[in-house]
């Protein structure tokens, strides 16, 4: 069996069709998310995400690896996030990339942190798989102080 890094990385290291298409949704997601948090709400918008995927894998095998295979969609999030003309904030794809983990079947948390330093009120969302931040850096506990509950869970 093809592990779930395979599929989406080439021998020369470029990204497979598989991955190319993979973050094509991703570009589109980020904005529809974004557009929809402003409009709905981060409870609705939630709920209209756990509504579309119920817990379980959506394609026909689970990821060999989950964590390389989170790993690999966070490659592709920071692509879009760096190159894409609607990047999106840090809500708008840390609920895309917990979704997106979501549709694996991949158990992953997203959180959200204050901090208040200068004057100046500051939030942060990311996604945690396995206790590990996926897209904030490892020091982000350190820099945020995070809601005792996750916001969403899988």
């Amino acid at each position: 069996m093809l592990s779930s890094e395979t599929i989406f990385v080439l021998p020369q290291g470029n990204l497979s069709f598989r991955a190319r298409w993979f973050q094509l949704k991703l570009v589109l997601l980020v904005p529809l998310v974004h557009t929809y948090l402003k409009f709905a709400g981060y409870n609705r918008t939630l709920s209209l995400l756990r509504h579309l995927t119920p817990l379980s894998p959506a394609c026909s095998h689970k990821p060999c690896n989950p964590e390389t295979y989170a790993k690999i969609i966070l490659r592709l999030m920071l692509h879009i996030r760096d190159y894409s003309l609607f990047p999106g904030n840090c809500l708008s794809r840390s609920l895309s990339l917990w979704w997106l983990l979501r549709r694996a079947g991949i158990n992953s948390k997203l959180h959200i942190g204050t901090k208040y330093n200068s004057k100046q009120f500051r939030a942060h969302a990311w996604v945690e798989y396995q206790g590990h931040p996926l897209n904030a850096g490892n020091k982000v506990r350190q820099r945020y102080v995070a809601f005792d509950k996750a916001f969403a869970t899988n």
